[in-house]
């Protein structure tokens, strides 16, 4: 392939991309969290100011998404054009960091993967950190190739801001900077086993000022966005050292307690296989490259069949005759017996085909494929499961089977060979762009999707009209008062329908409009307000079709998206002063 062609087909990639990732944006009613960050970034764009807080992760999509609201005004489009904006950046950079180390013909693959890839997209179009994070892992994990490849210390300094922000983004970046921490050392203690030097600890104490230099980068960066979480704290406790201490408490304590409490009590639990189904209904060219890749890249697969059959033989045997193991592995780990035997089949196949490559001399294959596998377990087995999260499982996993398919069909001798390994590839990567374009259309917010989890129904769209409506034609200083259980996505859409907010109604409300749930005042309240019940949000239970071994139920799915699984909603109650429900329609 020449440079011109590959050139050419970068470019085409990037308007593809721009297209698929920024063309009507703004159709989809806001997600829950969605709207949290919409808001959180209206506030600081309107000079409220900012301190992080862990659960809803920060402060960069705040500082960028604040920014957009400043330059183009507010609203969906707007609030989705950040990550919109890295979902494209995400394509273009694939094929730009990748093109030295796994060639033109891999890249501009791996780039196409990514165009076409259901989950990418989606979340591209999804005001979330995950997209960013996403961008940031790419760099992070390319960076360091290339400075150890030229030299060149700007390639370590884009690692290292790259760093910075991911961590300044969503508290995930610690899996992806640990899994390259690990990698590295695991490469570096490999080589020593071969008595061989890795040439990494040679380079990195020749280059030590450079290291530092990135590490003083990456530390700014984080004290640079934290700035206004700085400042939140020296005005609660007026002192620069209590401010320096509460925001380091913030960024790190509080962050890690945070997701510590989220996997004990599994606020959005779901069993280990969650992200499996995900990966087959959404992504089985990928899938499936991917696995064949992980077994095509090992060396003496003979012996490796034989350790495998080993390693699961025993554990089964012990699962087996041990008593209360199934009930010590679902108590301790959450775990079914089936789930070790997996988990331990990843990590070994993890490490002998990283091995097997280091030995053949790639590197930075292995990294992709030791980062593709640690991501999979630790979200696998962390105890909150959401759709969004499979976005840094499927990341890996793309540029692995994007190297696996180019080895092949370089290796593959023929025109007859070739044809039926594109025959194969089109048919599984038809499946994903059916399902892309599904997804992004018709069934954006259609919870009978995995990938969508939970969505507001259309009557949340037709109370926030009627609140709008009504604040253009009363006086009052509150037009509508709302509960914090049903606060989200109202908070966002009527910031300027003269809201209040506040714990449960009371008996003595005296707003024209409320928002609530049942409450024990309801009785009290109909005897001034008109009650009109809602549905307020709907999500589907299809995890439970998986559990019951719904296979034919699945590749259904797989093949024409439509109803799969248990759907369930959630009501809440609009009230309307009497003097003014007549007017409503």
């Amino acid at each position: 392939m020449t440079r011109r062609s590959a050139s050419v087909g970068a470019a085409c990639l990037g308007v593809a991309a721009a297209i698929t990732r920024c063309a009507d944006l703004g159709t989809r009613l806001f997600h829950h969290d969605e709207s949290i960050h919409a808001w959180y970034s209206s506030q600081l764009a309107r000079g409220f100011g900012y301190h992080y807080d862990p659960v809803f992760h920060g402060p960069l999509l705040y500082h960028l998404e604040a920014n957009v609201f400043l330059v183009a005004g507010y609203g969906e489009v707007q609030a989705r054009t950040v990550t919109a904006v890295f979902g494209v950046a995400l394509v273009a950079l694939i094929v730009f960091l990748l093109r030295h180390r796994l060639g033109d013909r891999a890249a501009l693959l791996a780039g196409s993967l990514a165009l076409v890839s259901p989950t990418l997209c989606y979340y591209a179009r999804f005001n979330s950190h995950d997209m960013l994070i996403a961008v940031f892992t790419l760099v992070m994990a390319a960076a360091p190739f290339e400075f150890w490849r030229t030299g060149r210390q700007r390639h370590l300094m884009w690692g290292a801001m790259a760093a910075g922000l991911a961590i300044s983004t969503k508290l995930n970046a610690y899996f992806v900077i640990v899994s390259l921490a690990l990698y590295a050392v695991g490469f570096v203690l490999f080589c020593r086993v071969r008595g061989q030097p890795s040439g990494i600890t040679a380079f990195l104490r020749a280059r030590s000022r450079d290291v530092v230099a990135a590490a003083v980068l990456c530390a700014s960066v984080v004290a640079l966005l934290h700035v206004s979480t700085f400042v939140y704290y020296l005005g609660q406790s007026h002192s620069l050292a209590a401010a320096a201490r509460g925001t380091l408490a913030a960024i790190f304590v509080a962050g890690f307690a945070h997701w510590a409490e989220m996997h004990r009590v599994q606020r959005l639990g779901g069993p280990f296989h969650f992200y499996l189904p995900l990966l087959v209904i959404y992504e089985p060219l990928v899938l499936a490259a991917g696995v064949a890749g992980l077994v095509s890249f090992m060396r003496r697969r003979v012996v490796f069949a034989a350790v495998s059959a080993a390693v699961l033989g025993v554990e089964w045997l012990a699962l087996s005759i041990v008593p209360g193991a199934g009930s010590v592995l679902a108590a301790w780990l959450r775990m079914q017996p089936w789930h070790l035997l997996l988990a331990s089949m990843c990590a070994l196949s993890c490490a002998w085909t990283v091995v097997s490559l280091w030995i053949d001399g790639r590197p930075f294959v292995g990294c992709w494929v030791f980062l593709g596998l640690v991501q999979f377990l630790l979200y696998s087995y962390a105890g909150e499961k959401v759709p969004w999260l499979a976005v840094h499982v499927v990341l890996p996993w793309l540029i692995v089977a994007a190297v696996f398919m180019t080895d092949v069909w370089l290796a593959v001798p023929g025109v007859r060979g070739r044809l039926l390994l594109a025959l194969a590839a089109l048919a599984l990567a038809a499946v994903s762009v059916h399902a892309s374009w599904v997804l992004n259309t018709r069934n954006r917010s259609n919870v009978a999707e995995p990938m969508v989890q939970l969505e507001y129904g259309s009557d949340v769209g037709t109370a926030i009209k009627w609140a709008v409506d009504l604040a253009h034609r009363v006086t009052e200083p509150v037009v509508v008062r709302m509960e914090p259980a049903v606060q989200w996505p109202f908070a966002w859409y009527l910031e300027r329908s003269r809201p209040a907010y506040g714990d449960r109604l009371t008996a003595s409300e005296t707003a024209p409009m409320l928002i609530a749930q049942n409450g024990p005042f309801d009785a009290v309240l109909e005897t001034r307000y008109e009650k009109r019940p809602l549905v307020y949000s709907r999500w589907s239970w299809w995890i439970e079709n998986v559990g019951r071994g719904d296979w034919r139920g699945l590749l259904r799915f797989t093949l024409y998206h439509d109803r799969w699984g248990r759907e369930d909603s959630a009501g809440f109650i609009v009230w309307f002063r009497k003097d003014v429900a007549a007017t409503i329609r």
